[in-house]
């Protein structure tokens, strides 16, 4: 996320036209951030057999949960 000349940019693309194409409210995420911060994670947890499982309660978006699994998480379900 940036802002340049008082505009808001997520992964190249102007929030406004974002909002204008997609509506209001939007949640807008950076897959390449996501990706990012669990092999932060992973790396700064070295242990053999480590198993990390994202609660999954604190955000059901599909494509999100994809790109996690993706990077090799494991999810802890919702009840």
């Amino acid at each position: 996320m940036q802002i340049k000349g008082n505009r808001l940019f997520v992964d190249g693309m102007e929030g406004c036209r974002l909002a204008q194409e997609f509506g209001t409210p939007l949640y807008v995420y950076e897959e390449g951030l996501v990706r990012q911060r669990y092999a932060d994670l992973v790396r700064a947890i070295p242990c053999d057999g480590l198993r990390i499982h994202y609660a999954c309660k604190a955000n059901t978006n599909v494509e999100i949960l994809k790109v996690l699994r993706d990077a090799g998480a494991n999810v802890e379900t919702v009840s």
